[in-house]
């Protein structure tokens, strides 16, 4: 029988060894792996759903939300329910909250051409308003009449309602160059919407103020896209009639 012989190592052979192995880690650096609580919050934002940039490159504030009673010219379905969002340069219709992303409609500011906000405001107990009255008049219309269109479809809208005793009713009129939205609220005062819609306003008023195009430059203008292709006849005479009309 073969008997083996074991070595007796002395304390230190074994690190001896391990030496080397040392000598290229020290080479290497120290470590490059991040520690697990800074790996945890890599791409946190992201896990969640939520896009870290949301919020900082919006323009503009919503203004809530509102239930289209007629919107002739627009592309808004009657009894639809929308949120309202000034933008820069841009009135924005998008359908609710859980649908968000979407857009209905988008009205230049401009496109507008009288802002009109009425309505009783908030409505305590029946019979009683608080804060109420019309607000604004839009730009030289006084009161707000409903047409019949508009007043069955809020009659229809306010049966929703299931807190009659706080309710509150503002009605929203935008003219536009194509048509017109009659909009109600009941969760917008008048008088809070009247300050957001501030610079439509404002925008109007500019747009109010320039002095109108000569119909002469105008209609040498109209030539000269007719000419180049870029209208056909039929344009061409109907812009040019427009023209004239306003002259």
């Amino acid at each position: 029988m073969r008997v083996r012989q074991v070595r007796d190592r002395t304390p230190g052979q074994g690190a001896r060894r391990q030496a080397p192995e040392q000598r290229r880690r020290r080479a290497r650096g120290p470590s490059r792996r991040r520690p697990l609580h800074a790996r945890s919050r890599r791409g946190r934002g992201h896990a969640r759903g939520r896009d870290p940039r949301q919020g900082t490159e919006r323009s503009g504030h919503d203004v809530g939300s509102f239930w289209v009673l007629t919107a002739p010219g627009h592309p808004l379905a009657e009894d639809a329910e929308v949120e309202l969002h000034v933008g820069a340069g841009a009135l924005t219709f998008r359908p609710p909250s859980r649908q968000r992303g979407q857009i209905a409609a988008t009205v230049p500011f401009a496109d507008v051409v009288g802002l009109q906000i009425g309505g009783p405001g908030e409505v305590v107990v029946p019979g009683e308003v608080r804060g109420g009255g019309f607000v604004g008049g839009g730009f030289g219309v006084k009161g707000f009449v409903l047409g019949a269109a508009s007043a069955a479809a809020l009659n229809k809208v306010t049966t929703r309602v299931t807190d009659p005793e706080v309710l509150i009713e503002t009605l929203l009129r935008i003219s536009t160059t194509n048509g017109e939205i009659d909009l109600v609220s009941f969760e917008v005062r008048p008088g809070d919407l009247d300050i957001a819609l501030a610079p439509v306003r404002v925008a109007v008023r500019r747009a109010a103020a320039r002095p109108a195009a000569d119909p002469v430059d105008l209609l040498e203008r109209l030539v000269r896209l007719r000419d180049s292709g870029a209208l056909t006849e039929e344009e061409f005479a109907e812009q040019k009639a427009r023209i004239l009309r306003g002259s």
